[in-house]
């Protein structure tokens, strides 16, 4: 990761929605390494639900996949309380609603470069308000 961006995400809080354990690390170390706070990983709809709805937050990193759930009620409640939120996901933009499919997206599996240009690109834009 390039020094200039290790703390680029200073005092932002983060949210992370990721059932997969081993892919939950990798972007929570990346969160923590770009300076964000990281809550969670939420590995269940509820607690995801939970977070999303009750915690400050500048932004959210969301699996659309959760065991067999999906993660769309998360991203409403984000967009009703204005909170900017991206999808890591393999779904194809097809298979999102017609609502969410403008929300930023990085497609499973991607690079470790890949993942760190996709959140500096949409939580720079929240600190930069």
């Amino acid at each position: 990761m390039p020094a200039r961006d290790s703390r680029r995400l200073r005092d932002t809080t983060i949210l992370l929605v990721e059932d997969t354990y081993l892919i939950a690390c990798e972007i929570a170390d990346a969160l923590r390494a770009l300076g964000a706070t990281v809550v969670g990983p939420a590995s269940t709809l509820e607690a995801a639900m939970d977070f999303a709805s009750n915690a400050a937050l500048d932004g959210a990193v969301l699996d659309i996949n959760m065991k067999g759930l999906l993660s769309f009620p998360v991203a409403s409640m984000l967009a009703q309380r204005r909170i900017p939120f991206m999808f890591v996901t393999g779904y194809p933009e097809i298979a999102l609603p017609v609502a969410l499919r403008s929300v930023s997206r990085l497609m499973k599996p991607f690079e470790e470069s890949e993942l760190h240009d996709a959140l500096v690109r949409q939580f720079s834009k929240t600190i930069d308000r």
